[in-house]
């Protein structure tokens, strides 16, 4: 399970795609946060880990990222170049 995150994103997308799709309907997500919290509310089993990848850009917190135990399955990293 991989979820996208990029500075044209937006948090009420899916984040499945890595960019957004042509009608600009999907696409992947803004933010840290967007995406812990999408994952958060997937019923995916406990064992079943899941990725984000970060697209080029600036990304600005406006408060603390806070990962918790129930993210302990989630690996974030950049994308390729």
């Amino acid at each position: 399970m991989t979820f996208y995150v990029a500075t044209n994103g937006n948090d009420n997308w899916s984040g499945k795609l890595a960019e957004p799709n042509a009608a600009r309907t999907d696409g992947p997500l803004a933010s840290l946060t967007g995406a812990r919290d999408v994952l958060r509310r997937q019923n995916r089993p406990t064992n079943l880990s899941a990725a984000v990848i970060l697209r080029g850009g600036t990304y600005r917190l406006d408060k603390t990222f806070v990962l918790e135990p129930q993210d302990s399955r989630v690996t974030y990293g950049a994308a390729n170049n």
